[in-house]
């Protein structure tokens, strides 16, 4: 089913991706008149490339059928982003001889969080993310503006059930660590191997019980001040870039092609 996209990178990303159909590029006219208004030569030149049409619209179109506030002059109308099984993520990392980080996001139900986190994901070294198909937001045009574009890029996987994907990840070599705002382990004292899974959980909630119980080790970090929790995209993110750091001492982490 057809969607628009909006904001310059989110349309930026998709073309330089090319993982989804792309039906045409919506531009902004100049102000006070019909016609052509300013446009980035990169988007011109994916777009012309791909043959992909380039249309103008007035304001009033973009008012009317952008699916978010700030979309900067620019849509796209796509295919939606596509998503994976976990077949695929076996099937590739059987292939694949090298370190591998998932990240695992347990019912992130803020679409500007779950944007973030695959943001964060897509720069410290994770390729495959995956989701509940159940109360996670769609990925669409706000989660994509969010990620900047970070959607085009990773694979996702799309499951029904995360005790039972967790279950299969220890089956196929996978070690899982939840981050947990207190009584967990310390970052520092933990040594990464070269198959690792961070479940990241909800903005209120956490991890839910039964996720939390499959997880083989629970990790902390510390902070200090007044404020004393951290939302889910900013600790994910955190909790991604400390394992990140280990994984690339190794110097064997996984880099997207």
């Amino acid at each position: 089913m057809k969607s628009w996209i909006a904001g310059y990178h989110p349309v930026l990303e998709v073309l330089r991706a090319g993982r989804r159909k792309t039906y045409q590029i919506a531009l902004l006219e100049k102000e006070g008149s019909k016609g052509k208004g300013a446009i980035d030569g990169e988007i011109e030149k994916l777009a012309v490339k791909a043959n992909i049409p380039l249309q103008w619209y007035p304001r009033s179109f973009f008012q009317k059928t952008s699916p978010i506030e700030v979309h900067q002059g620019v849509m796209a109308q796509v295919d939606p982003c596509p998503l994976l099984g976990l077949e695929d993520l076996a099937s590739a990392i059987k292939v694949e001889k090298k370190v591998h980080f998932i990240l695992i996001l347990d019912e992130i139900q803020d679409p500007q969080n779950l944007g973030a986190l695959l943001r964060s994901a897509s720069c410290f070294g994770v390729r495959w993310v995956i989701l509940p198909s159940q109360r996670t937001p769609p990925l669409e045009a706000s989660v994509v503006k969010a990620s900047a574009g970070a959607t085009e890029y990773l694979s996702i996987v799309s499951v029904t059930n995360l005790a039972q994907t967790i279950d299969f990840l220890k089956e196929i070599g996978f070690w899982i660590y939840g981050l947990v705002p207190q009584g967990g382990g310390d970052f520092s004292e933990q040594e990464f191997g070269d198959r690792v899974a961070l479940v990241v959980g909800s903005e209120g909630k956490g991890i839910r019980r039964l996720v939390q119980e499959k997880c083989d080790f629970l990790l902390t970090f510390s902070t200090m001040g007044w404020i004393q929790s951290l939302n889910a995209s900013v600790a994910g993110a955190i909790g991604m870039y400390e394992i990140f750091k280990s994984l690339k001492l190794l110097e064997k982490i996984h880099k997207p092609s």
